[in-house]
């Protein structure tokens, strides 16, 4: 039996050393990418992490799990068996319960892309898992290729994920010095401020004054921030669109009518340099704080 052990698995050694190396360096960096959450906002923070970031770390952990198990010189099939058995059946509870929470997220309604992404495909990986192990048994050149396409696909679906989280926080929540120490964001971003109170929403950019003057997506991306600031909504459910989209209208006609109307005899400010003075004034407090004592 142990030759029949080593003969199944040898063949894919070097397929899960890699495998599990890569989902073990993953795994770091997904810590890495915890830290630039902004946690003001509690509990929208708690349903992202139940429901995209956990389930991602998640299939690293098990591919990483999986690969040192195949790697392992198991005296017969059985004990493997049951390592993958219970690697993937707590894979797929675990997707159940993560479905269940997207399904009552208040602050976001995951589209097709989310279900596919982050549960239907998920679900595929761990039967395969499932399967292969109980392959092991009587069919093992048929178990492990199964094994390894489960494996695989689980890293597949973590880096896309941890793609699809790590984008999602640049582009929606801005980055960290902004949000924890008030830096103003550069001219070119439309980031969504989590910060306490809706009158210093810094991510809602200054737009009078300016040469040249503010222009019309730029109205568009203050309105839309702060309506979304408003409905803690990034994305909003289907049945609240229409709502959304008549208050970005009405606050796009009230800013650019109070931009018309407000008079000041102060020169324009050139949006280039105050975006320089930002980065450098975001630079200097960094530099200060990582500073020895």
């Amino acid at each position: 039996m142990p030759e029949a052990v080593a003969a199944a698995s040898k063949p894919w050694s070097t397929f899960y050393f890699l495998t599990g190396s890569a989902a073990a360096n993953l795994t770091g960096i997904m810590f890495v990418v915890i830290t630039l959450i902004d946690r003001t906002d509690r509990a929208r923070t708690r349903d992202g992490l139940r429901v995209f970031t956990t389930p991602t770390v998640l299939h690293f952990a098990g591919v990483l799990f999986i690969s040192a198990s195949m790697l392992v010189p198991w005296s017969s099939f059985v004990p493997l068996t049951c390592v993958l058995v219970l690697v993937g059946g707590y894979g797929l509870a675990h997707l159940v319960v993560v479905a269940k929470h997207a399904k009552r997220m208040p602050s976001y309604e995951p589209d097709v892309e989310d279900w596919i992404a982050y549960t239907t495909l998920p679900i595929a990986a761990y039967v395969a898992i499932v399967a292969g192990g109980l392959a092991l048994l009587r069919f093992p050149e048929q178990g492990v290729p199964a094994i390894a396409c489960g494996a695989m696909l689980l890293a597949g679906l973590g880096i896309r994920n941890a793609w699809d989280v790590v984008t999602f926080i640049v582009t929606e929540l801005g980055e960290p010095g902004e949000r924890d120490k008030g830096t103003q964001p550069s001219d070119d971003s439309h980031r969504q401020n989590r910060t306490e109170g809706a009158h210093d929403d810094r991510s809602i950019k200054t737009l009078h004054n300016f040469t040249p003057p503010a222009t019309t997506d730029e109205i568009e991306a203050a309105a839309r921030q702060y309506v979304r600031k408003i409905s803690g909504a990034s994305k909003p459910a289907k049945a609240n669109e229409v709502a959304i989209d008549r208050a970005v209208d009405g606050v796009i006609a009230a800013t650019r009518d109070l931009l018309a109307s407000l008079v000041t005899t102060a020169p324009p400010r050139d949006r280039e340099c105050e975006a320089i003075k930002a980065r450098v004034r975001f630079a200097a407090r960094r530099t200060s704080t990582r500073a020895p004592s």
